[in-house]
């Protein structure tokens, strides 16, 4: 398991998926990390770095769609709308060519979710983490947000769960 340690090295800013499994999160202080996560291994975090390969993936997204939108460091939305010849057949397909070619130009890895929205591409990008693709179409709602428990839900998060359970 790893830690990226933020400035002062105070906090946990981002978590290997194995420290991720024993319930470190963004944010957590080390103190509490290292109690989740004994064999934790911290780092300092590389913010340079991590630019470069932040720029790097969104190059190679600029060169297959004319409009994305950049969210956060690591994350971003295409509008496959305005690609040529519009949203693909297979978005599935299309979606994981993409990923392979992330992994051929950056050789970073990366997941992808498609949707008919920004709020489902995202929680189809979470569902098969790491390294997954999920593609759903409308039809595909019910099936797909069926099992899907709240917190999968972007600003949900697991303390409202309880809540949102209650209801």
């Amino acid at each position: 398991p790893l830690l990226a340690m933020g400035m002062g090295g105070g906090f946990v800013i981002a978590a290997s998926y194995e420290a991720k499994a024993k319930g470190v999160r963004t944010g957590t202080p080390l103190k509490e990390a290292m109690r989740l996560c004994p064999d934790a291994v911290q780092m300092p975090s590389d913010f340079r770095e991590t630019a470069v390969a932040s720029e790097q993936i969104e190059a190679v997204l600029q060169n297959v769609c004319p409009f994305i939108e950049q969210m956060s460091i690591d994350e971003w939305y295409m509008d496959l709308a305005s690609l040529v010849g519009g949203i693909p057949k297979d978005a599935q397909a299309w979606a994981k060519n993409l990923q392979q070619e992330v992994l051929r130009q950056t050789s970073l890895s990366v997941s992808i979710g498609v949707g008919p929205s920004k709020l489902l591409a995202k929680i189809a990008g979470e569902y098969r983490k790491p390294t997954g693709v999920t593609a759903i179409g409308m039809d595909d709602l019910e099936w797909f947000l069926k099992d899907r428990p709240a917190p999968a839900i972007p600003g949900i998060g697991s303390k409202r769960e309880v809540h949102t359970k209650a209801h």
